[in-house]
């Protein structure tokens, strides 16, 4: 079913940031190539049977994920949006199981916007517009394989920080002084010299001629200490 909404619906213009943008570009029609627009506001048509029973076209938020953001959106070739020439978006476009209607209508012939990024914090400043265009710019030139690339290096980084991350965790659960090495092999030895000192009694001490005066007590880690009574 071929449609055309020329003269039944329009799609109202966003709210644009107050920027010029021109000066990054132009569309084969003369528009700007680049938009800093408010999401809410961003509206598309959606074709199909809806639940009160309407039959056609109704204006629907692009967006409604991203909420109350100035997003910056970049235009792009029918075929960039829909990977298919006219006839194979007629053949094989998305439609509504109910009506048959193409739900996102025509072949968009002269393009579409798509977001390509999210202001998160506040108002959009020409620094950080200028930068992003940078990056979507430079990211363009990037074959299919590179970004793959790229996206599996950002995975595997991603990966190795979140085990750093789980890996504090449980160090942050253990003793401040480590455990006492255990005995794997069979039962917990009785003395363990690598973490524990061997008491040794007074009378032991006398035997081995160590000169120590009646009623004291030895200290294990320091100088001797006088407990007379």
């Amino acid at each position: 079913m071929s449609l055309s909404v020329a003269n039944t619906l329009e799609i109202p213009e966003p709210s644009h940031w107050p920027l010029p943008m021109g000066r990054f570009g132009l569309t084969p029609d003369g528009r700007n190539r680049y938009r800093v627009v408010f999401a809410p506001t961003v509206l598309k048509l959606v074709f199909g049977e809806f639940s009160d029973g309407y039959t056609g076209a109704r204006l629907r938020k692009s967006y409604p994920q991203i909420g109350n953001r100035w997003i910056l959106e970049k235009w792009i070739s029918g075929y960039d949006d829909t990977k298919m020439t006219p006839a194979e978006y007629e053949r094989w476009g998305p439609r509504d199981p109910r009506s048959g209607m193409l739900i996102n209508g025509p072949y968009p012939f002269s393009g579409t916007y798509n977001e390509c990024h999210t202001f998160e914090s506040g108002n959009p400043e020409l620094g950080s517009i200028e930068k992003v265009i940078k990056l979507v710019e430079e990211g363009a030139k990037r074959s299919p394989s590179q970004i793959r690339a790229n996206n599996r290096m950002l995975d595997e980084k991603a990966e190795r920080e979140d085990k750093e991350r789980r890996f504090l965790r449980v160090r942050e659960t253990e003793p401040l002084y480590g455990v006492r090495p255990a005995n794997f092999a069979g039962t917990p030895k009785k003395d363990n010299h690598k973490s524990t000192r061997t008491p040794v009694s007074a009378n032991a001490l006398a035997a081995r001629r160590f000169p120590i005066k009646r009623g004291s007590v030895v200290s294990l880690k320091g100088p001797t200490i006088d407990a007379s009574i």
